[in-house]
């Protein structure tokens, strides 16, 4: 039995759906290797600006293939406008986003071609569905889930950008290491830039109202939201003051901390006479040095 184009579709959307959990749990185990955490150990690297540019190539250039190769469905309002929303923001992501780094760290080689592939997956995905076989009725532009979903879209795609601004401009000239964003919803959320692109997505996921768009909102979310957990996590590392950190030759585990605090306070107590450890004997008695003692007679001496 042979799929059709169509139901290829829907199966890739699938696939989608599952390789995005799948990916969550991974990066829920290992975290990320690119951005801020990549490390200068990997042989091959791709610099940031053209791991940007050509990573994202894909979805932008799929989808303005097929509107060069569509046929009459791009001609219906519904799939130019759903279609025209997905290339914005690639056409951002390649052709400004990677132009304004300053100083991204490169990318590995395999983060990268990964990228790549997603890039080509859901460009082929998306463009496809929406210039080819997506129905949606003459009055879809009109109606709440469509209104609703663009307007998310489009305020996910401000937030982005507006807390991507905030991320460049976080150093001055010549500062170096971490800092902490302030401002925009970097007063409420971590990831900023993570949240609202997280939003944007399923706001595109809702006007589509298709399988499709949902699969690749939560192929986002999946990513996105561990990456943004990651971030959280190293913000906490560097809100804790140098001092108050633990540091490595101190820390030891509960039950050996504590026996080190047993025999601490075991060797620091006095020493007793060997006479006075046995149990039955009386408590020792305050002695007087300007009186000898009194010594009671025996029966015996009676």
């Amino acid at each position: 039995m042979e799929f059709s184009e169509r139901e290829l579709l829907d199966a890739l959307a699938g696939l989608l759906a599952v390789l995005g959990c799948f990916t969550m749990l991974l990066l829920q185990r290992y975290g990320t290797s690119y951005g801020r955490y990549s490390s200068s150990s990997w042989c091959w690297q791709v610099p940031a600006r053209l791991a940007w540019v050509l990573q994202e190539l894909p979805s932008l250039a799929l989808p303005l293939l097929e509107c060069a190769l569509a046929d009459h469905h791009l001609r219906r309002a519904p799939n130019a406008l759903l279609l025209a929303m997905f290339i914005i923001h690639y056409a951002h992501r390649t052709l400004i986003f990677p132009f304004l780094i300053r100083g991204g760290k490169p990318t590995p080689l395999p983060t990268f071609v990964l990228a790549v592939l997603f890039c080509i997956f859901n460009g082929y995905l998306q463009g496809r569905f929406l210039s080819r076989y997506a129905d949606y009725p003459a009055d879809w532009l009109t109606d709440p889930r469509f209104v609703t979903g663009f307007v998310l879209w489009l305020a996910g795609m401000v937030m982005n950008i507006h807390s991507d601004y905030i991320l460049r401009n976080l150093r001055k000239p010549g500062e170096t290491g971490y800092k902490i964003p302030r401002g925009g919803l970097f007063e409420y959320v971590t990831a900023a830039n993570y949240f609202g692109e997280i939003v944007e997505w399923f706001g595109y996921a809702m006007a589509t109202w298709s399988v499709q768009g949902a699969s690749f909102s939560l192929f986002t979310f999946c990513v996105l939201s561990s990456r943004a957990q990651q971030h959280h996590r190293a913000s906490q590392n560097a809100a804790v003051p140098a001092k108050k950190r633990p540091s490595k030759s101190n820390s030891l585990p509960a039950t050996m901390e504590l026996q080190r605090s047993k025999h601490r306070v075991t060797s620091e107590e006095p020493r007793l006479p060997a006479t006075l450890h046995n149990h039955n004997s009386a408590p020792p008695q305050s002695c007087d040095l300007r009186a000898p003692p009194q010594i009671q007679p025996s029966p015996l001496e009676l």
